[in-house]
């Protein structure tokens, strides 16, 4: 049998086999090879084994489906794939079937549509903020402090922005399922419950970390601690006719499937190893790009139609899939386990319709986009480090700070910058003066001054910021102080002081931008092709209707993808 071919690495599982090494002082236990069954027991340890929950004869346990996709959520994934599949989806108990959303907020995510599927029942769950490349920035290079700020800042944006309740987000995968010790740590702490990145070949239901993961002939990490109630949910993988197994869809290429039958087959073949031998979950795990090649929507659909002529059969997200595993219930009771029942929804506080939603839209390259039922634009965009899209670097967060001139060091402690908020106005007037003096030193009590030359008034401010930008001496603390005033010179002077005692005064010279020349009425005769053309309807160079070719221009924004291009700009292409 050949396993994990170069292709699929490539494509989703590239992730290196590498045990990263925590720091010593980590308070960690060492996990034991050998689970103790008596003392591991449910609901908040098990262990790892191919054993139905609660020992459970297989006649009598539901079969789990779970249906997971990974990165962005976007409304045009969700009317072209995902909503075809949901519509009228019912389970045998009479609820609609439920999915689980892997988000990472760098892939254009709809915080809009988060609410509006989370209010159905779905569950959102963590992918990262940022989902960086090149795998091996998680599978060796990232401490735990930067998988901790990933993780706990993906979440509070799916709070923030998707209104998501934080207690209701309690899953984690990571990018290119290239996990790490340092990962595991780091969602222990952060009190998730589970993680879904670890592959595996045999059949085996979600266990704990208390002792040590089998899955270690996986490219996964084999964790050397024990992370007591975290619980790993197995990817386990696809058999493909070739013999090369897969784990996630898109992987699955040997053969390249294009034919709907071929793709119900596909699925069939490997539900029925679940279904008719220890019942364990079986996932179907993919991207949103995966639909778009010819048959493997219909594929799937058909694949769920034919779920659905079962009674036995429940197609529920991650979490609710673990509740059962924690508690688990007999197929012949499971009318009465409360937490597979349907959920009371609650409306949500916007639609995703583009007329209802607030769309924040942030001028940059790239270009970023927020969209979200939350009203208010935030003045950033929320990013890593900063979920809020707090401007906390600008004096008045409502105009754009423009900076003039470089910095000046005064002296081997001090730097002063300085820089100009702009107004509309073309004399200059309504500008500020913006001073900031940075220091290596500890004192707190300085206060920063702002005086023009021709003042209007001056204000000082003597709370400071800290921030790490112009320091002379970067390897220690700094504080920033900013002060503000409206100018009409040039050269305002900085004064900067402790205790009523002036520590220095400098002047910076702040360049005030000239308005540029107004512009004059176009005249033709100055105005000349080809660098120059006055506005308006007529032909140019003056040619008759009848003697001028009609232009047709056809363009599209963002990326350039192969798979656009053999799906739509190849076939209106040819032969034209």
């Amino acid at each position: 049998m050949i396993f994990f071919p170069t292709v699929v690495l490539k494509v989703a599982l590239l992730i290196t086999v590498f045990h990263n090494a925590l720091p010593s002082n980590f308070n960690l236990t060492l996990a034991e090879n050998s689970c103790n069954s008596e003392a591991c027991q449910l609901p908040d340890c098990r262990c790892a084994g191919t054993d139905i929950p609660g020992g459970l004869d297989r006649n009598n346990t539901p079969q789990i489906v779970t249906i997971s996709f990974d990165d962005g959520l976007r409304v045009i994934d969700h009317e072209m794939f995902y909503s075809k599949f949901l519509k009228d989806r019912l389970n045998p108990n009479g609820c609609p079937i439920t999915l689980t959303f892997y988000i990472s907020h760098y892939y254009s995510t709809d915080y809009s549509l988060v609410e509006n599927l989370h209010r159905e029942g779905h569950e959102m769950a963590v992918h990262t903020v940022t989902h960086r490349t090149p795998s091996t920035y998680w599978s060796e290079d990232a401490s735990k402090e930067e998988w901790s700020a990933e993780i706990e800042d993906m979440k509070d944006i799916l709070t923030e922005w998707g209104n998501v309740p934080s207690e209701d987000i309690t899953g984690f995968r990571c990018p290119f399922l290239a996990s790490s010790e340092r990962e595991i740590a780091a969602l222990h702490d952060l009190k998730f419950t589970y993680e879904a990145s670890m592959l595996s070949e045999e059949m085996y239901w979600p266990f704990t970390l208390d002792y040590k993961s089998p899955l270690c002939e996986t490219p996964s990490t084999c964790p050397d601690y024990s992370y007591p109630g975290l619980w790993i949910v197995p990817d386990i993988l696809f058999d493909q006719t070739s013999g090369i197994k897969c784990g996630v869809l898109d992987t699955c290429t040997h053969p390249f499937i294009t034919d709907e039958s071929i793709w119900f087959n596909f699925f069939v073949n490997n539900f029925n190893r679940h279904y008719e031998g220890n019942r364990a979950p079986f996932g179907i795990y993919a991207h949103a790009a995966w639909f778009f090649y010819p048959g493997r929507l219909e594929g799937l659909m058909a694949f769920l139609d034919w779920l659905q002529e079962k009674d036995d059969i429940f197609i529920v997200s991650v979490d609710k899939m673990l509740k059962w595993v924690r508690n688990p219930t007999p197929l012949s009771e499971i009318d009465g386990f409360t937490d597979w029942h349907c959920p009371a929804k609650s409306q949500p506080s916007c639609s995703y319709d583009v007329t209802n939603k607030n769309t924040c839209i942030y001028p940059g390259q790239p270009e970023r986009v927020l969209s979200t039922c939350v009203s208010d634009c935030p003045p950033l965009w929320p990013d890593l480090g900063n979920v809020l899209g707090a401007d906390i670097n600008s004096s008045q967060p409502t105009q754009d700070s423009v900076s003039i001139g470089p910095s000046q060091t005064v002296n081997s402690q001090y730097t002063v910058r300085a820089s100009v908020l702009s107004s509309s106005n073309t004399d200059g007037s309504g500008m500020l003066a913006i001073a900031s003096v940075t220091t290596d030193s500890v004192t707190t009590s300085y206060s920063a001054v702002v005086q023009p030359t021709n003042s209007i008034g001056t204000e000082s401010v003597s709370s400071p910021a800290s921030i790490n930008a112009h320091s002379s001496t970067e390897s220690e603390s700094v504080n920033s102080y900013k002060a503000s005033a409206p100018i009409i010179s040039n050269v305002p002077t900085v004064t900067l002081s402790s205790s009523n005692e002036e520590i220095l005064s400098t002047s910076v010279g702040i360049r005030v931008p000239s308005p540029t020349s107004l512009a004059d009425t176009c005249q033709t005769t100055q105005c000349q092709l080809p660098d120059c053309r006055c506005a308006g309807t007529d032909i140019p160079g003056g040619l008759d209707r009848n003697n001028t070719p009609q232009i047709v221009t056809i363009s599209f924004d963002d990326g350039l993808r192969v798979i656009d291009h053999e799906m739509f700009y190849s076939k209106f292409l040819k032969d034209r």
